[in-house]
């Protein structure tokens, strides 16, 4: 009777233990990005093309970010609803991804120009400068938002 009693105590914390856990679904590719940029007090930049973007945090050093630089970035996409399609944070990752600036959607390539190392912004791109331009894409129609740090520049090789 001992045994039974204390099995069912052992049963009892184990049930409370799973109930109060985080209930984050364990497969989730997404599920350790950093929470969103907070634009709070942060100065709103609005393009003419429609980009809107916040300086979240300024960057460092001389080099700046052109659409001709190659970079190592960190970045998470999100749509306005808060979903997220596309992080550099992918299954937990802590690397930044090295891209040229030139191969992304025209919004984020007007956002991250003259980014300096380390800087931070939050992008919020029209779907005009997104996939709004391609029917077939799955965003075509939506705003999407960006959180984007830039994390090394590389030098341009300079033609002689």
């Amino acid at each position: 009777m001992k045994h039974i009693r204390l099995s069912a105590l052992i049963l009892g914390f184990v049930a409370i233990s799973l109930l109060s856990c985080d209930t984050e679904d364990p497969f989730d590719p997404y599920r350790s990005v950093p929470a969103p940029f907070d634009i709070a007090g942060k100065q709103k930049i609005t393009l003419p093309n429609g980009l809107i973007y916040y300086i979240i945090e300024k960057g460092e050093g001389e080099d700046t970010t052109s659409l001709r630089s190659s970079v190592d970035m960190f970045y998470t996409g999100r749509l306005t609803n808060g979903r997220i399609f596309d992080s550099t944070y992918i299954y937990g990752s802590l690397l930044p991804r090295t891209m040229k600036l030139s191969d992304n959607i025209r919004g984020f390539n007007y956002g991250a120009m003259g980014m300096r190392k380390g800087e931070k912004r939050k992008l919020i791109i029209p779907p005009a400068l997104g996939y709004g331009d391609n029917p077939g894409a799955p965003y075509s129609k939506d705003t999407l938002v960006f959180d984007i740090e830039v994390d090394f520049i590389y030098p341009q090789k300079v033609a002689q």
